[in-house]
């Protein structure tokens, strides 16, 4: 895995060998929101510690990469179909103690992204044979998401 060894943050999805027959018209659904979290598992106090490197209003982006069991990659920035709203921090209550669940939450965005894009960017892909969904984390030095719901229509 070459941004294991480059390190890059990544999270793949192997998919098994009977799953849903796909094509070009096919399309991968998931849902994704920031998170204000840490991206220091080890860091208890929370906030996310690279944010420094962060300018006002600047959205998360990453790349999605599929592969195919030929071994064609496809990659496109998350940017291309949609940007990540920013996490909004607000305060529900005016006394902030009585606040049991922080200033914000995450709140899920669902992309539907087509298998034909992919397959544009990459024409030896073939969203048939898909084998592997992977969210690399290269295109913003910051920043920590919630992924959830991931499947596909056809």
């Amino acid at each position: 895995d070459r941004s294991a060894l480059s390190g890059i943050g990544n999270y793949r999805i192997i998919l098994p060998s009977s799953s849903l027959p796909l094509n070009r018209d096919s399309t991968l659904i998931f849902a994704l929101a920031e998170a204000k979290d840490s991206s220091n598992p080890h860091d208890l106090h929370g906030g996310d510690s690279k944010n420094e490197d962060r300018k006002a209003g600047d959205p998360l982006d990453l790349t999605i990469e599929l592969a195919d069991a030929g071994g064609a990659v496809t990659q496109l920035p998350l940017s291309r179909f949609a940007a990540l709203p920013t996490q909004i921090t607000a305060q529900v209550m005016k006394l902030t103690l009585l606040e049991d669940s922080g200033p914000s939450e995450p709140a899920l965005q669902t992309y539907a992204l087509p298998l034909s894009a992919f397959a544009a960017a990459n024409p030896a892909f073939d969203p048939a044979r898909l084998t592997a969904v992977r969210f690399v984390f290269d295109r913003s030095s910051w920043g920590v998401i919630v992924l959830d719901d991931l499947g596909f229509s056809r």
